[in-house]
């Protein structure tokens, strides 16, 4: 996998370049076999596109131009991942940590948010640990499943 998603090779957008790592689990105590982990936070990514959309006359073609290649490349990376390891759960997500206020270093804060999976949670499990960003799922809670986009994070 690592030969075709190279972290060292982002991903090159309209407007910015994202970059990526792939950790393979070995721990039962977690749903999944594979985290994908963007180095970047969604949210953060818009509020930046808001910016470009009003400071140019094309702005708002940038972004959405942005917006569209970074879904296409996530849900193409998504299905050919699963095609490679059709036996495997996958977890995708984006986790930008960084200080809220970083020029004095305080206020360290963690941003993750779900992207895909293709595993569902197993009925009857506690609902606690039915969520994709639940720390309390154990691998043998989930199934293996297809594509979807995952809800966020509550």
């Amino acid at each position: 996998m690592d030969k075709n998603y190279n972290s060292q090779s982002p991903l090159k957008t309209a407007a910015t370049d994202i970059k990526f790592r792939i950790d393979i689990n070995d721990n039962t105590k977690i749903g999944y076999d594979y985290l994908v982990s963007f180095g970047y936070n969604l949210a953060s990514v818009d509020i930046a596109l808001v910016e470009i959309e009003n400071k140019s006359a094309n702005g708002k073609e940038i972004a959405n131009q942005t917006r569209k290649q970074i879904k296409d490349f996530i849900e193409k990376m998504a299905r050919d991942i699963i095609s490679r390891a059709p036996d495997k759960k996958f977890k995708v997500e984006t986790n930008n940590s960084e200080y809220k206020y970083k020029y004095i270093k305080v206020d360290w804060q963690i941003n993750v948010e779900n992207i895909w999976a293709n595993y569902d949670f197993k009925k009857g499990i506690p609902s606690i640990a039915a969520r994709y960003d639940s720390p309390f799922t154990h691998y043998d809670e989930t199934v293996l499943s297809t594509f979807r986009w995952a809800p966020p994070i509550r």
